[in-house]
């Protein structure tokens, strides 16, 4: 017995030949435009998480340093600082909203990241203001401060501290804090 092996032919109307490869071209088309949407979306809703997240860990430093200058003795920590305030102690604002700084040894400090031995994480270092960075380690922020007596009899101060990303004169973190110092 003989088997016959017969192919189908495909049939076409009239002028259909190549419509699938026009429609997948257009469902290509719409799927890159649908991406590159959801991509500026993503863009759009991660720049103000990644902000935050910036601002957080600036609050933590400044937090940190307010700690241990209130910690401090009177004799050992002097009125003045790198920036002027205002009667409530925040940070005086130029025009643009920044502030203009006037950083010394006494009165600011940098927080250095240096990539860890093992791993990729950073540790973050204190480092005198103007001091080169160690070794493989990056200037992350500007930390200064300023201190204003308010009541000497009472040994009663104000201390204002303000973080700054490198090269920003915007700061991304302000605290204060009134203390009695000893």
């Amino acid at each position: 017995m003989r088997v016959e092996r017969r192919t189908p032919k495909v049939k076409t109307r009239g002028g259909e030949s190549g419509a699938i490869l026009v429609e997948a071209v257009i469902g290509l088309v719409i799927f890159t435009v649908v991406v590159l949407s959801a991509a500026q979306f993503l863009r759009w809703n991660v720049e103000p998480l990644l902000m935050r997240e910036r601002q957080d860990k600036a609050a933590k430093q400044a937090e940190s340093l307010l700690n241990e200058l209130a910690a401090r003795g009177n004799a050992d920590l002097p009125a003045g600082g790198s920036f002027a305030v205002t009667a409530q102690g925040d940070p005086v604002r130029n025009a643009d909203d920044s502030v203009t700084l006037d950083c010394t040894t006494s009165y600011c400090d940098q927080i250095v990241a240096t990539p860890q031995a093992a791993g990729t994480a950073f540790d973050f270092v204190r480092a005198a203001f103007g001091a080169a960075p160690p070794a493989n380690g990056m200037q992350i922020y500007v930390r200064a401060w300023r201190v204003e007596t308010v009541d000497a009899a009472r040994n009663f101060r104000r201390i204002t501290v303000a973080v700054f990303p490198v090269g920003s004169g915007e700061p991304l973190a302000v605290r204060k804090s009134e203390v009695v110092q000893r």
